[in-house]
């Protein structure tokens, strides 16, 4: 799992399309018919588009770190997307029972549907 303060979307970024995020309660929220409409305007292709919503997912994690201040941050794997006020050890630990509980999940699942 990687944090990287210099993240950038490189398929579309949220600051360009109007009305992306509202600001209520004191938290940015997405506006999630605006997002898939500016995604399916600007985005072909199935990997492009999987890759697109999940740098939408990302932004607004972003968004919501810059919201609340202090020393929360970003982290992402190839399965989640992790805002945390954790570090260190306690980041590590956190990050090792996500990574069960995904994979436990993700198993179960396939098994429910038969595949």
């Amino acid at each position: 799992m990687e944090a990287d303060s210099k993240w950038q979307p490189e398929l579309i970024d949220l600051s360009q399309v109007n009305g992306a995020f509202s600001f209520e309660e004191g938290y940015s929220r997405p506006d999630w018919k605006v997002i898939s409409q500016a995604i399916q305007q600007r985005i072909s292709g199935p990997l492009d588009l999987n890759t697109a919503w999940t740098e939408a997912a990302r932004q607004w994690v972003m968004q919501l770190q810059s919201d609340l201040g202090g020393d929360y941050q970003v982290k992402d794997s190839p399965h989640f997307i992790l805002l945390t006020a954790l570090d260190g050890l306690a980041s590590i630990k956190r990050r090792e029972k996500l990574g069960h509980l995904v994979s436990y999940f993700g198993v179960r699942s396939q098994r429910a549907n038969g595949s």
